[in-house]
């Protein structure tokens, strides 16, 4: 028998206290303990540990590709339709979707693609067939999850404006999580910010590209330690880049 998802109001109490088990980040939480004295059960830990690392995920990829709002769930949802487009397809040159490369790949012409994501109205037609929906939720996902995907994303920041300043001038990254130095009892809520040299602006796109979110994660652990020695991210909340 199928289990009913959690409500919005459990997995944020679930969510809000997770740390307090272990690390997020690392996948590492006492799930057993975790679930006696959060009182629920342990699937319920093991179901929001899964989405909040999909939601850490999701931040690096929209934050380092620029998709921000993307949904790369690998869900078919007609009603995230533009979310998943722009997670497969990012931006036009001049429009929020890059319409063009969806219909070549989606097998419909570009005129379907601007019609699913026109207003309420006559032009707009209501959703894409299954199958399409289907093939784009595996496009969305990819995105974030093979490496070549991810250096296609990536490509776009690289040769953008931004990304020519960031390469030749460095930058910063803000990092709000549950981070501290040493032990878990020495973490706490903040936030840090890292200056970045070009070269570690050039490293940190390239651990993104190759290795995804754990290539990510592993290099913002490397990045940390000149910060303070020891230094660990238990639960990221968000993160940006600036230059």
């Amino acid at each position: 028998m199928a289990r009913n998802p959690l409500s919005r109001a459990s997995y944020s109490r679930i969510a809000e206290s997770l740390s307090d088990f272990g690390s997020v980040v690392a996948g590492r939480i006492n799930i057993s303990r975790a679930a006696k004295e959060l009182r629920v059960t342990q699937t319920a830990i093991r179901e929001v540990l899964r989405g909040e690392r999909g939601k850490l995920q999701g931040e690096f990829f929209g934050k380092l590709t620029g998709r921000q709002g993307a949904d790369i769930s690998g869900q078919p949802n007609a009603s995230n339709l533009k979310a998943q487009l722009l997670a497969a397809y990012g931006p036009g040159k001049r429009s929020e979707i890059n319409t063009a490369a969806a219909a070549r790949d989606l097998g419909v012409s570009k005129r379907t693609v601007e019609r699913w994501l026109a207003p309420e109205g006559r032009q707009r037609i209501a959703k894409p067939r299954t199958e399409t929906l289907n093939a784009l939720a595996r496009k969305a996902k990819q995105s974030a999850s093979t490496r070549t995907s991810r250096r296609e994303a990536m490509s776009s920041v690289r040769s953008s404006a931004r990304g020519k300043a960031l390469s030749n001038f460095g930058g910063k990254i803000k990092i709000d999580a549950v981070q501290g130095p040493g032990t878990r009892e020495y973490a706490r809520d903040r936030m840090i910010t890292l200056a970045l040299t070009p070269d570690q602006v050039e490293s940190m796109w390239s651990a993104y590209e190759n290795g995804g979110d754990k290539g990510m994660i592993n290099w913002m652990n490397s990045r940390a330690q000149d910060y303070v020695g020891g230094w660990e991210f238990y639960q990221i909340n968000s993160f940006d880049v600036e230059r």
